[in-house]
């Protein structure tokens, strides 16, 4: 578990992203805090009381490191709401990313999930190292298989196909057309809600890689029960127009993302195709990475 406590009266954001809203939000009695880094990201969490400190420290990415800085380019606040003999009275658990209120509820518990999905999403849009692309990833005889697209285009059941798991949430690539791994826990939904579950990779009898694999093949897929599985190959720059759109940092920093995934989809096979239900057609993509994986590398 990640260990940095500071004093989260201190903490700052960097001018870039300070507000009159954030400094009046750091005005309350904050009890207790901590700071990481995720990718060049400086990350602070700040809680008004320190008994759930380590509620939300188990649910920082593999990846995060402590850092000691009291400056950073986010600042999550959460507020647990105080019981009260009033009944009439709700009390409201409420979630800030900087000054904007991301969630607000009356059980507490319903706050990690947004946490750790806003989490995520600004580290995919201010690394400074890696471009973050919102897909499942999975390694094969390897290669690197991405699925980018939307979170109900059905990757998280293609990901646990049997391959090595890298993540069901960001394929993370760098200057070199490495796809790096973001291990978190499989989120799947259930009865056609919006309603996440966390599921860990052995569950669904797959292993986790823990090193980068060169990327090998780019699949957009999109449902369609009625569909016939008909991959069409899709031109470089058909397959970076596909990767900017689910690039996170594509609006901030086109300049530093667009060379990096220029050069990726260079070295891969690109394909693009409707499916049915994702369990039928795992192991024709598993099979296009066998022959078409890396063919350009």
């Amino acid at each position: 578990m990640l260990e940095s406590s500071i004093d989260a009266r201190s903490f700052r954001l960097v001018d870039e992203w300070a507000t009159p809203c954030f400094d009046k939000l750091s005005r309350l009695d904050w009890k207790d805090g901590f700071a990481f880094e995720v990718e060049g990201v400086r990350i602070g969490v700040r809680v008004n009381d320190p008994n759930i400190c380590d509620e939300f420290r188990n649910r920082l990415p593999a990846m995060a490191k402590p850092t000691s800085a009291a400056e950073f380019d986010c600042v999550f606040s959460i507020i647990r709401g105080q019981p009260s003999s009033d009944r009439r009275i709700r009390n409201h658990h409420l979630l800030y990313c900087n000054h904007t209120r991301l969630f607000r509820s009356e059980t507490f518990d319903d706050l990690f999930q947004p946490f750790s999905s806003a989490l995520a999403l600004v580290v995919a849009s201010l690394a400074k190292r890696r471009v973050f692309v919102h897909a499942g990833a999975v390694a094969w005889n390897g290669w690197a298989i991405i699925l980018p697209g939307p979170s109900m285009a059905g990757k998280s059941t293609l990901v646990a196909a049997g391959a090595d798991y890298l993540s069901d949430e960001f394929a993370i690539i760098d200057a070199d057309g490495l796809v790096h791994p973001y291990a978190k826990p499989i989120s799947l939904r259930h009865g056609g809600g919006t309603a996440q579950t966390d599921h860990p990779i052995e569950a669904f009898g797959g292993r986790c890689r823990d090193r980068p694999v060169p990327l090998g093949l780019v699949l957009m897929c999109h449902f369609d029960s009625e569909a016939v599985w008909r991959p069409m190959a899709l031109t470089p720059g058909q397959g970076l127009l596909a990767l900017l759109a689910n690039t996170p940092s594509s609006r901030i920093s086109p300049h530093d993302v667009v060379p990096v995934l220029s050069s990726a989809v260079t070295r891969a096979t690109l394909f693009s195709s409707a499916r049915a239900e994702a369990d039928a057609v795992a192991g024709q993509i598993l099979q296009m990475t066998d022959t078409q994986g890396g063919s350009h590398a």
